[in-house]
């Protein structure tokens, strides 16, 4: 069985497209576009992307749009080039929509570890970790206590659903 992956890359500079013939045993890269996202903003809109990455500040800009109009227009020109198609469509999500923390477990089964994540890691959160979605890896070595390293990522769950929304308004429907 085929699949043809699109992989996305919506960065602030520029949106890659990678495109990618997964068969049973091999995998080939296809095509590779990359279109530049305009610096400027449009339609008398301030890029909060911006602000957001020179104060550093989680909540800085609570109402910024998911995508920047130069974001948006890029991934239209994309569309109108026929590069935004794919059986799977991956696009990732930029660290500064999400909050993370580390914190020292003694075991490394996930379900224990989603039971008590929660209490483990609400002090390290703006808001209370029910309202975040969110995933974790674990380390599998353990440090000299006998814990195992366990990283935390959040992102508010509007802030995904808004991000989500916006790709579906240019015919985007990742998958991953």
């Amino acid at each position: 069985m085929s699949h043809h992956i699109l992989a996305l890359d919506i960065g602030t500079h520029s949106i890659k497209a990678l495109h990618v013939q997964q068969r049973l045993r091999s995998h080939e890269v296809v095509a590779y576009q990359e279109v530049p996202v305009s610096e400027e903003p449009t339609d008398g809109e301030i890029d909060e992307s911006t602000v957001a990455a020179v104060t550093g500040e989680f909540s800085s800009v609570p109402d910024r749009a998911p995508l920047t109009p130069g974001q948006r227009k890029a991934l239209l020109e994309l569309a109108e080039q026929g590069q935004l198609e794919g059986d799977v469509v991956v696009i990732g999500y930029g660290l500064e929509h999400c909050v993370q923390a580390e914190v020292d477990l003694p075991f490394v089964d996930r379900r224990s570890i989603e039971k008590i994540l929660p209490i483990q890691v609400d002090e390290h959160f703006p808001m209370d970790f029910l309202e975040l979605t969110s995933d974790f890896t674990v380390s599998k070595q353990p440090n000299e206590n006998g814990e195992h390293r366990v990283n935390v990522i959040g992102t508010p769950h509007d802030m995904l659903g808004a991000y989500i929304s916006a790709l579906n308004a240019v015919d985007l429907d990742p998958r991953l």
